[in-house]
């Protein structure tokens, strides 16, 4: 095992945006920076693992070398996927509902993504699709692990984090085993958490799957952003896709290809999502958080929370006094 991930890599270009250097695979922020680091494993050159767990004081700007200078970091000309599990590194203060993994090829917005945020607790893993085509022979009986391990489109997905993802997460970070079974350990668990991730997303029932461009791809999670910063109103689509520039049938058909739902569902889940939040800090009624999140009619309200969550608003409060 390696603790570094190239030596011109994004560990380097961190440690010199931030004036730092590497040191044993990681990089420490200094404190007139913000807090805490960022960490790169080669796993015998069939993974890497890249963990964010920091916060700044102020944004980095990431500058793109020009081409006949550019870093390699890129990697449209590598046969690696990308899974950026977003929020996994936080403590329970960042709920479940509130984490999710990401899923690109061809390296998708690689830089920008690595190079940007100003608060993470993200870990990135790069894997080769080859590997995963060695472990998965059957793969084609499925057609979007099909298109995802192909790598030969620009392909993006988004998954929930649920419970037993999270733990893998968890074991992979705390990595309790002794110092010469690392790698092994690694290399299990990082396998283990990808196929429990590609076994869900097989699950979905594309009939078609259709290469996404990057500026579309913007415009999809600007469309999100719109659902969850208005989550007392349903989303009207014709105004989505106007602002989004889009088609309303372009819109709908990205937006459950990357989310894997439709817009309307996607929405009603985050909003009762939101509403069990509410209803978990204590302090509101369920009509309070019902009405809070649009709801005009609380019978309504109770039958699409208990659906969703599993049990009704009045029980969901009593268990979590």
């Amino acid at each position: 095992m390696e603790e570094r991930v190239g030596e011109h890599g994004p560990l380097n270009i961190f440690a010199e945006m931030l004036g730092t250097t590497v040191n044993k695979g990681q990089v420490i922020v200094p404190a007139d920076k913000g807090s805490g680091y960022f960490k790169g494993i080669l796993l015998d050159n069939f993974a890497g693992l890249l963990f964010f767990n920091y916060h700044l004081n102020d944004n980095l700007i990431y500058q793109r070398p020009h081409q006949k200078e550019e870093v390699n970091v890129r990697l449209e000309n590598y046969p690696y996927l990308l899974f950026q599990f977003r929020g996994c590194l936080a403590d329970d203060s960042v709920s479940l509902s509130q984490r999710f993994v990401q899923i690109s090829t061809m390296g998708i917005n690689m830089e920008e993504d690595v190079m940007s945020g100003k608060d993470r607790a993200d870990l990135f893993i790069t894997i080769n699709s080859k590997h995963l085509i060695q472990k998965i022979p059957n793969h084609s009986e499925s057609l979007i692990l099909k298109s995802i391990l192909f790598n030969e489109r620009p392909l993006f997905f988004e998954y929930s984090i649920n419970k037993q993802i999270q733990s893998i997460i968890t074991e992979i970070i705390e990595c309790s085993v002794p110092s010469n079974f690392i790698s092994y350990f690694l290399s299990i668990k990082v396998d283990e958490l990808i196929c429990r991730l590609l076994v869900s997303l097989a699950g979905r029932q594309e009939q078609t799957i259709y290469p996404i461009h990057p500026n579309d791809l913007r415009k999809i999670y600007s469309v999100k952003d719109q659902i969850l910063a208005n989550l007392s109103n349903p989303p009207i689509i014709e105004s989505l896709a106007k602002n989004a520039c889009m088609s309303e049938t372009k819109l709908k058909r990205l937006f459950k290809q990357v989310f894997g739902d439709s817009i309307f569902n996607y929405y009603e889940i985050r909003r009762i999502q939101k509403a069990a939040q509410l209803l978990k800090g204590g302090g509101q009624t369920v009509s309070s958080v019902g009405y809070t999140l649009g709801f005009t009619n609380l019978s309504h309200f109770s039958r699409i929370f208990e659906r969703i969550i599993g049990v009704k608003p009045k029980a969901y409060c009593k268990l979590h006094l």
